[in-house]
């Protein structure tokens, strides 16, 4: 018989053959998936896998498998016959490779998604803001009152809220984003700062943040005052059909919104738009149906206002009258209230008060008329009360960025203490909480307002002009000239150059440089751009660094610099040079040695080709960050023996990639056994090739034996971390955490986790475990080693059978972790079988704080909790259970059945999001008559197989359910039509088996969803 043109042979004796393209098309395909789940990782806050994605990584998934499967009988083959003769199986075994071939070149085929492989998360209804609380009797919660009673009439579709600056409007717009009515009324909220500087491009931007629509900034052109049609047409057709509340804020000028792409606002579609803006011509010009004033506080209210601030000592009989004075000083103004508050708060001393009355009082004040200018009289009388000068200029760097812009505090404090204004003999940690505290102080003062996350602060925007105001030409303060976020391309004139203090281009667009500006005074330099990719600024001018003497702080990150020019090495005063993301940049030039005062070098995120060699003779440096995927070493590492000894007064040293050249592994070791030398460490990120050469370091060195080095992350082999499916990168999920491990098992040739490691993981909130295939039990790992980690991962430890056993429980293993990750773990059985009970109350502190619980193909689970476990889990606030092939039930009801104690209730009360996804054996969340009680749970992803008998998610069960994510199916069979339906139920998952007939479907409908989606209308 004639083979078929085309296809592989069977023949046995092609078996070898065969199994080698089998192998390198498996590979091929695996790394591909690798790619992609990067990608999706690197989208995930604003994007989702596709359903077809979700499906392919799936079939992949499976053909990795049975690809193993196909190699242990291969091996068995080779084993048996020593390939000298074949036989039936031999034949059998053969044509399951060619039909796998087959598979895998048609999923390599299918892996060009034509349409994407990711889609937009569908967007939070609202996004909480930091908000002050409004009292019942306040102006600000009866104006609150009467823009929700305005957004309730269908006739109106704007609204206008104005007024002077500082009295309070985005306070309101906030208090409104934040209420439980808004929530209700719309599908989500859209909030737009627009700011002075805004344009169409900056705004489409925000309104996709909101709708989590991921824009290219790379394709929308180099200048961001160009409109964007293709933009402007994609944001229509998202909003298109959709219920939402546009809250624009610091409006300054009549705003085009059908440019931005925002449909016409009309009474049918329920949408509103909100504004907020200093004049009221601004509101006619936007052609509002209602116009709100938002007046100064009455005399009552701005007393209690500045009473909060001060604190009790404004009571004193002595302070009272002098306080009553100020208070009428402020003229009603809650942004004055709060900053001269914030200034005399628990004064005790009578005359600071008069002195500071006497000041508002004085004869500049008393001429002045406009209530804004009283205003910036209040400010700039708070400022003058700053007594350092060294506080006044850290106030007034803040300055330097864009208007509205959420600062680091981490980066300020950075630049502050390179330009000089933090004491310099101060190590990089003392300055760091020196700084904190100055942050601090300026927050009392509410010059700085505090973000959401507490790691940013903000300048409003009035204090953000007063000091425009008093750095610009003419200005008392010293020149700081200003063009962050104005996204303009004119260079300003050499006397502009000649005068500053400080320049920032911030995130501008600036694409040239002057050739050889003289700023003999300069001391900081911010260039940035907003990324990379939007990035027009290319070259720097040879002789640009000619004239700078002084210059201190050089910020170029995010850049699309090719290389920097020799007159680098004229910045002899330069302490900071941060060079972050700048991906054109192959190279720093050998002048940089030529720093000799430098002190901390950034160059992450970089596609150099190796750590530049100049390095090593900036003997001043205290940080040096380093991070490329792949890292490389220049080849005379190798032969200069001490050469981290030379940079004695490292603090930080952060050198990171995702793997390490072959060719210089040598120079590594070289490298990385001298890391102990550095007696000055304090903050250490590194990658130790085994477990050897971290015992070597942990020997060695000083600042680890004495615990110095108290900020850390430790890699441990070659090749960790590589992406895990379903996981995002190691070095993103380490941020929070100042102390991390992460150890890839057997990396030393055996499988026992090394004394070295263990000595790591007693002082670690961060452990990730990968390919360790000794331990059965997590929890052998020592309750003492386990107490402090917060963070757990563990993926690929074939051994591990369950996390906690009963000793452990006793021993409260594990008793502060806040989040765990376990993935491909085969023979997992349990999180924690046992739990002995006292007084029928828990015994065991384990896993009590635990907020994020995540299990993904793990095919040996089938139940997760025991109805005596449960009570350990009360602070769940996630639960993710994906690609668990036996995975039944959730809760085990064996010990329910035997016990004469049965549970009334199974509750997680603070459980929010559940995702039970790609469970084809899952049945029910537990056998018997046992109810279940969800009060926090919001969002439920639910993609399960045809097996499941019972939905308990219900009206009464769950009251706060708003997002149920499910398959097409369920789907396209409910219909909804209904505007006001608030519950959300979209496709969200690739079903596991097209082939489920539509009646089966039917069934899973009316058996799985029941009451709680027949009811979805009334949920609310």
């Amino acid at each position: 018989m004639k083979p078929i043109v085309g296809r592989t042979s069977t023949s046995p004796s092609n078996l070898a053959k065969n199994f080698t393209e089998l192998t390198r098309r498996v590979q091929q395909l695996c790394d591909k998936r690798g790619d992609i789940r990067d990608k999706i990782d690197r989208v995930k806050q604003q994007q989702e896998p596709t359903r077809e994605c979700i499906g392919w990584l799936a079939d992949v998934d499976r053909i990795e498998k049975q690809a193993k499967m196909i190699e242990e009988d291969h091996l068995v083959d080779k084993r048996r016959f020593k390939g000298w003769f074949p036989d039936t199986a031999r034949a059998k075994l053969g044509e399951r490779v060619v039909e796998m071939i087959q598979r895998v070149k048609e999923l390599q085929e299918k892996s060009d998604f034509e349409g994407g492989f990711v889609t937009n998360l569908p967007p939070e209804i609202v996004k909480m803001r930091r908000a002050p609380n409004l009292s019942a009797e306040t102006s600000a919660n009866r104006n609150l009152k009467k823009i929700l009673d305005c957004i309730g009439e269908k006739n109106i579709r704007k609204i206008g809220i104005w007024g002077i600056g500082g009295v309070g409007k985005t306070a309101l717009m906030k208090a409104m984003n934040n209420s439980p009515k808004v929530e209700k009324m719309f599908d989500f909220v859209i909030w737009v700062s627009v700011l002075k500087s805004w344009n169409v491009r900056k705004l489409q931007v925000q309104v996709a943040n909101c709708l989590n629509l991921n824009l290219d900034m790379s394709k929308m052109g180099d200048n961001d005052n160009i409109e964007d049609n293709e933009v402007s047409t994609r944001l229509h057709r998202e909003l298109e059909g959709k219920k939402y509340l546009l809250l624009l804020n610091g409006v300054w000028e009549r705003v085009d919104l059908s440019k931005v792409g925002i449909p016409s606002i009309n009474q049918d579609s329920g949408c509103k738009v909100i504004l907020t803006t200093r004049e009221l011509k601004v509101c006619h010009e936007m052609e509002t149906d209602v116009e709100i004033q938002v007046e100064t506080l009455s005399n009552e209210e701005s007393w209690k206002m500045f009473e909060s601030k001060v604190g009790e000592i404004v009571r004193s009989p002595t302070i009272k009258p002098i306080a009553e004075e100020i208070v009428r000083e402020c003229g009603g103004l809650p942004l004055a209230l709060n900053v001269v508050g914030g200034a005399l708060r628990k004064v005790e001393d009578a005359d600071i008060w008069h002195n500071l009355l006497k000041k508002l009082k004085s004869p500049d004040m008393s001429t002045v008329n406009n209530v804004s200018d009283r205003l910036f009289g209040s400010l700039k009388v708070i400022y003058d009360q700053l007594k350092d000068s060294n506080i006044k200029n850290c106030f007034l760097y803040c300055n330097l960025y864009p208007e509205g812009h959420e600062i680091s505090k981490s980066q300020l404090i950075n630049y502050w203490r390179a330009e000089g204004l933090l004491p310099s003999k101060r190590t990089l940690e003392e300055a760091r909480v020196e700084g904190l505290v100055l942050l601090r102080d300026l927050g009392d003062l509410s010059l700085l307002e505090k973000c959401e996350d507490g790691r940013h602060v903000k300048v409003h925007d009035v204090v953000r002009d007063l000091v425009l105001k008093m750095t610009s030409p003419g200005g008392e303060e010293s020149r700081q000239m200003v063009r962050a976020g104005l996204c303009r391309d004119e260079i300003p004139d050499d006397k502009d150059w000649e005068d500053a203090i400080r320049i920032s281009f911030m995130f501008n667009q600036l694409y040239n440089l002057p050739e050889m500006p003289n700023c003999p005074n300069l001391l900081t330099l911010l260039l940035q751009s907003k990324d990379y990719l939007s990035s027009r600024l290319q070259v720097i001018p040879e002789s640009f660094f000619n004239h700078m003497p002084s210059l201190r702080v050089l910020d170029l990150s995010d850049t699309g610099i090719i290389s920097l020019p020799s007159s680098i090495s004229n910045l002899v005063s330069l302490r900071a040079l941060l060079l972050k993301r700048c991906r054109k940049l192959k190279a720093l030039p050998r002048e940089v040695r030529a720093l000799k005062l430098l002190e901390v070098l950034c160059l992450t995120e970089n596609n150099m080709a190796c750590i530049p060699s100049a390095v090593w003779e900036l003997t001043g440096l205290r940080c040096f960050k380093f991070s490329s995927e792949v890292i490389s070493l220049s080849d005379d590492v190798i032969n200069l023996n001490g050469i981290l000894s030379k940079l004695r007064l490292l603090e930080k040293l952060d050198i990171f990639g995702d793997d390490i050249k072959d060719e210089t592994k040598k120079s590594w070791e070289v490298l990385q056994k001298e890391l102990g030398s550095l007696t000055r460490l304090s903050s250490l990120r590194f990658r130790f090739g085994n477990a050897s050469d971290l015992k070597h370091f942990l020997l060695n060195s000083k600042q680890w034996r004495h615990g110095k080095l108290t900020k850390f992350v430790f890699y441990v082999g070659h090749e960790f971390p590589n992406t895990i499916p379903l996981c995002g990168r190691f070095t993103d999920q380490c941020k929070p955490y100042k102390s991390c491990l992460g150890y890839e098992g057997g990396s030393d040739g055996d499988n026992i986790i090394p004394s070295a490691v263990m000595d790591v993981l007693l002082r670690s909130e961060f452990f990730a475990l990968v390919g360790h295939n000794e331990l059965r039990k997590l929890s052998d790992l020592g309750v003492e080693n386990t107490n402090g980690l917060k963070y757990c991962r563990v993926c690929k430890c074939d051994a591990i059978e369950n996390i906690v056993d009963e000793a452990g429980l006793r021993a409260n293993a594990f008793a502060n972790l806040e989040c765990l990750v376990l993935q491909h773990i085969k023979n997992l059985e349990s999180i924690c079988r046992r739990l002995a009970m006292q007084s029928g109350t828990c015994s065991s502190s384990s896993f009590t704080n635990l907020r994020h619980l995540e299990l993904c193909f793990c095919n040996g689970l089938r139940t997760l909790f025991t109805w005596q476990s449960i009570p350990q889990f009360l602070n769940l606030e996630l639960l993710r259970i994906i690609g668990c092939d036996n995975f039944v039930e959730m809760i085990s009801v064996d010990d329910v059945e035997s016990s004469s104690r049965k549970p009334e209730c199974v509750m997680l009360p603070k459980l929010k999001r559940l995702e039970l996804c790609f469970l084809q054996e899952f049945v029910h969340f537990s056998k018997g008559n046992v109810s279940f009680c969800w009060p926090s749970l919001q969002e439920v992803s639910f993609f399960v197989g045809p097996k499941l008998e019972f939905f308990p998610f219900g009206v009464d069960s769950a009251p706060n359910l708003r997002k149920i994510y499910g398959p097409q199916q369920w789907w396209e069979a409910l219909k909804w039509e209904d505007d006001n339906v608030k519950l959300k139920f979209s496709p969200f998952f690739y079903p596991i088996d097209d082939r489920l007939p539509n009646d089966l479907m039917n069934i899973i409908l009316a058996h799985a969803l029941g009451k709680a989606l027949a009811n979805a209308c009334n949920i609310l």
